[in-house]
């Protein structure tokens, strides 16, 4: 900004210059004065802007200097810049991004099924599971299931605390990899699965309580005051993701380059990538209207929301380093995407 306002006031000095020329060929010379013994010639205003040229050019070059010795600074020498063509913004690699996305996405659905509503109903006595790319079901039905009560909203509970506890686990790994410059690929994935952990954990209450279907809508079903208790969810829980958006955003703004390309590339594949699975469910219309596409949306909204509250924690000299393209992730994602297309029509199972 600073650089710009620059260029703009030497733009305005060379046009005062050529005024200052015309000026002074039409106006008559000025006369000298004498003081004591010595002659002293006014400065004219054609030299006053000479000079006024000089000294905005001087600061500009002065500045640029300044900023690219600090830059080459603060970086590690393999990203020392030779040019200033080098101080560009680094351009993170786009397919590992979105494998990362999903990769991190998919381990937080999995929790949520899984270890949340999975484990639930194992510990209530289910033995046989359906697993869907979005969803776990039983066959077999426990007496301790049979009727709607408390269990029944246990279950339906344990979802949203796996994933806040799946975070809370994660927290430390990733502060520990921000601390000690892991490798910007481990770094994001810990942030998305931490991030998007926690959020997942409440957005979805929010969708629960305006349209009175999911979890959330399951937990408070039967209860007094059910519409009073879906209208708190919806105005409590949208205050706590906007705390979450805001404790992430601090660790959010070390990333370097583009942070809108490396939180909308990620949300947008791994959103992609369920609905690509959810095509093989089994009630595919509604599965995907009730379920598959307001998850993905809803549950990774911190992501298109994140980049506009880093503002006043980005860092103020710029780092090179970007996402690479790594064969690895893209490899694991692929296979972790087959396997959810596989089981998106339900893979039968049964447990001792």
């Amino acid at each position: 900004m600073r650089a710009k306002k620059i260029g703009v006031s030497i733009a305005k000095t060379n046009a005062l210059l050529t005024i200052a020329r015309i000026a002074d060929v039409l106006s008559p010379r000025m006369q000298s004065t004498k003081l004591g013994e010595k002659t002293v010639r006014p400065m004219s205003l054609l030299r006053y802007l000479k000079r006024l040229s000089l000294s905005w050019r001087l600061r500009a070059m002065a500045r640029r200097s300044a900023n690219l010795a600090n830059t080459n600074a603060v970086v590690s020498p393999q990203y020392v810049a030779s040019s200033p063509a080098d101080l560009r913004p680094p351009k993170h690699n786009l397919v590992t991004l979105a494998a990362v996305g999903f990769l991190a996405y998919y381990i937080v659905v999995m929790c949520y099924e899984v270890a949340g509503h999975g484990l639930a109903l194992y510990l209530f006595g289910a033995r046989h599971f359906v697993l869907t790319s979005t969803s776990i079901d039983i066959t077999d039905h426990p007496w301790a299931l049979a009727s709607w009560g408390t269990p029944n909203r246990i279950v339906s509970l344990a979802g949203p605390l796996a994933t806040l506890l799946l975070s809370l686990l994660t927290f430390p790994f990733m502060r520990s990899a921000f601390q000690h410059n892991k490798a910007i690929s481990l770094r994001l994935y810990l942030w998305l699965v931490c991030a998007v952990g926690a959020f997942h954990a409440f957005s979805y209450m929010i969708y629960s309580g305006l349209t009175g279907i999911g979890d959330w809508q399951d937990v408070i079903a039967h209860l007094p005051h059910y519409h009073l208790m879906r209208t708190m969810e919806v105005v409590v829980e949208t205050a706590v993701c906007a705390v979450i958006v805001r404790f992430f955003a601090g660790s959010f703004a070390k990333f370097p380059g583009s942070l809108v390309k490396l939180a909308v590339v990620p949300y947008f594949a791994s959103t992609v990538g369920f609905c690509l699975a959810g095509l093989r469910l089994p009630d595919t219309m509604h599965l995907m209207l009730t379920a598959t596409i307001p998850s993905s949306l809803m549950g990774q909204a911190i992501l298109p929301l994140v980049p506009a509250f880093t503002g006043r924690h980005r860092a103020v000299t710029p780092s090179l380093e970007s996402v690479p393209f790594s064969p690895t992730i893209l490899v694991l994602s692929v296979i972790f995407l087959v396997i959810d297309i596989l089981q998106a029509p339900g893979v039968h199972f049964a447990l001792p």
